[in-house]
């Protein structure tokens, strides 16, 4: 679906000049269908309510033609206008219908966008989990149809839903999948300034100051004075967590010039508060008193919602300034405004602020009884003779008793020290014995899984020895018999039996070999694995890929370790063969700074955790994986394949390389 402006353009701004009422009168023909819908969308932002209106009458006529591509994107418009006037469930209502016709006519583009915007409906309304639904089907649309400017614009609404719930390294992931596709300067400026706060929430200061520079600086060369605030306010936002006021400052002022000039008022507000508050900061109250005035001037013309907070600040400004009682009057204002103090430290500068108002008060008043008391003074030497001796046989006996006082509190205190003390040294006696315990236990059950592996492994060794000495040496001593006797006689049915007897033989001398850890222990291990791995795609009939580094240290492992993991993968290889059903199996066996990896993954059906029960196969991995205090983890899906990981720390293989 394009979006065009034809030479119909002088007739549409017309509309968009006059308003809504004028649009009630335009004739709509199919001539200028394409048309009129670009003058909705240009004005659903600033002009929501034309945009509504001209919306109504498109829907009319489109109704009439039967023309559902159309119906559908008078849905759309309808939608957005009405999130943009804050009636969300008419936003809803509108973009469901919208998804509805889409899906009917396949306009995948403009089901991109109802997807889109619905979305975003929901994140405004906190129903993050619906958003990321619509978000996600609206990306695989984007990249299907190849939209790349709306697959950046959804990476963008991802991340702000991902900061929102202060997953802060998800979210950035997502804005730079969107810069990764090169957006035009308007959306780089924005997925700038996201990364930017999602790196301020990290408290990464200096890498998000340096994304909201980047955004800073497109804004200004695409002269966009909105973008440009914004990624200042975030600069600044960055200097006041540093508490460098002098630098905020330098900015607020620049954010002024450009609010200024665009005549947003609130945001005025918020840029002369902050001001204010940097100079409150550097302790210049007469200044900081001007701006949050000029704030307060601003904020009862256009009766913003927080003005409370700017009395709270010209109450603190005043009280610095020495000015206690306009701190007075201004407090009782924030006091009136707001239903209950909120924060204790506010509360605490109040009484503080009467106190020294009260006080200046009585100063006044000692002043001007000063001349009476000299008057009274020799008439008041004696009885002030007198007070001052029953204060001070007053103040003996007071502080004889907080002499007592303070000790009895001292020993009580020391008591209450030495008993907590006690208890909290039984809780850690208690807690270190739990913990010795939990050990034994635990190298209990590790000493019982490794005798119980020795001895598999000591049974291993023995069925190797006799099918070796016994039953190969048997195969062998017949094959030569037989040989004889074929070649005296020249029996070509002995011949063929001597074929059946070399096969046995071969086989039953492979599973010797298999059986027996001197494989392992006398062969290159990495070489050992490959062959292993090679051998096992040769009877599995697949594909096969083996990633070993580095290989000269893994050759040097334990044998302990080398006889553990080659059995551990003999076992793995035999599943897939058995049950995998699979076309590729890939091997990866790396070493790296705090244990060694073993990662086996095939593409074949797959299964579900939940439902199959452990085989004999996975508990023999499981414990093996268990007597070298490694972890196990297997992801499977059906249809999907399987990985199978393996992690062994360094820390039981230093262990066992002393042993």
């Amino acid at each position: 679906m394009q979006f065009k402006l034809t030479g119909f353009l002088p007739f549409l701004l017309t509309i968009l000049v006059i308003g809504s009422a004028y649009s009630q009168s335009v004739v709509i023909t199919n001539n200028n269908l394409d048309s009129l819908f670009s003058v909705c969308e240009q004005s659903l932002q600033q002009q929501p309510r034309i945009a509504l209106a001209l919306g109504a009458k498109l829907l009319a006529f489109s109704q009439e033609k039967n023309n559902i591509p159309s119906v559908a994107r008078c849905n759309y418009i309808t939608g957005r206008a009405h999130r943009n006037l804050g009636a969300s469930d008419k936003t809803i209502a509108a973009l469901q219908q919208s998804i509805a016709l889409c899906r009917t006519v396949e306009e995948y583009e403009l089901l991109c966008l109802s997807l889109k915007e619905l979305g975003i409906t929901y994140y405004l309304r906190n129903e993050t989990g619906k958003a990321l639904t619509l978000y996600t089907e609206a990306l695989a649309i984007a990249k299907d149809k190849n939209l790349t400017t709306e697959v950046a614009a959804i990476y963008n609404n991802i991340g702000n839903l991902y900061d929102t719930r202060k997953n802060y390294d998800q979210a950035i992931t997502y804005y730079h999948e969107g810069l990764a596709l090169q957006p035009d300067d308007k959306k780089r400026s924005t997925l700038l300034y996201n990364l930017g706060r999602a790196h301020a929430g990290k408290g990464d200061f200096e890498t998000a100051m340096m994304h909201y520079q980047q955004s800073a600086a497109i804004a200004q060369k695409m002269d966009d004075p909105a973008a440009g605030i914004t990624a200042l306010n975030g600069i600044a936002s960055i200097y006041w967590m540093q508490e460098k006021d002098q630098e905020v400052l330098n900015v607020s002022f620049t954010i002024l010039e450009l609010q200024q000039n665009t005549g947003m008022a609130t945001d005025r507000i918020e840029t002369y508060n902050r001001i204010g508050l940097a100079y409150l900061n550097m302790n210049q109250p007469v200044k900081a008193i001007t701006h949050f005035r000029k704030a307060l001037m601003l904020a009862e013309t256009v009766k913003y919602s927080n003005i409370h907070f700017i009395y709270a600040n010209l109450a603190f400004a005043y009280e610095r300034a020495g000015n206690y009682k306009q701190a007075y009057a201004y407090f009782v204002k924030h006091k009136q405004l707001q239903d209950s103090v909120e924060n204790i430290e506010s509360k605490r500068n109040l009484d503080e602020m009467l106190a020294r108002y009260e006080a200046d008060k009585k100063e006044q008043q000692i002043a001007q009884l000063t001349l009476e008391k000299k008057m009274q003074a020799l008439t008041l030497q004696k009885k002030m003779a007198e007070l001052d001796r029953e204060t001070l046989i007053r103040n003996s006996i007071i502080g004889g008793a907080l002499l007592i006082f303070i000790c009895i509190l001292v020993l009580q205190l020391f008591y209450r020290q030495r008993m907590r003390s006690k208890i909290q040294l039984a809780a850690q006696t208690e807690e270190v014995n739990r913990q010795r315990t939990l050990e034994l236990i635990r190298e209990h059950e590790l000493k019982t899984i490794k005798a119980n592996l020795e001895g598999r492994e000591n049974e291993r060794l023995r069925i190797s020895q006799e099918l070796h000495d016994g039953v190969a040496g048997s195969l062998a001593g017949i094959k030569l018999q037989t040989r004889k006797v074929a070649d005296e006689h020249n029996l070509k049915e002995l011949h063929l039996i001597m074929q059946n007897i070399d096969s046995v033989y071969d086989e039953v001398r492979s599973l010797s070999h298999n059986l027996s850890p001197l494989k392992v222990l006398n062969t290159a291990f990495i070489d050992l694995l490959r062959n292993q791995l090679k051998l096992a795609g040769e009877q599995g009939s697949f594909a096969s890929d083996f990633i070993c580094y580095p290989e000269v240290t893994l050759n040097q492992l334990p044998d302990t370790i080398k006889i553990e993991v080659y059995r551990i993968l003999q076992e793995l290889l035999a599943n897939i063969i058995r049950h995998a059903h699979t076309t590729t199996v890939e091997i990866q066996f790396t070493l790296n700074d705090e244990s060694i990896n073993l990662m086996v993954e095939d593409s074949g059906k797959g299964f579900d955790l939940n439902r199959v029960a452990p085989g004999v196969g996975l508990s023999s991995i499981r414990n093996r994986v268990s007597s070298l205090e490694g972890k196990l983890h297997i992801e499977s899906t059906i249809g999907r394949g399987t990985i199978i990981n393996i992690d062994i720390p360094l820390q039981y293989i230093s262990q066992s390389s002393r042993i």
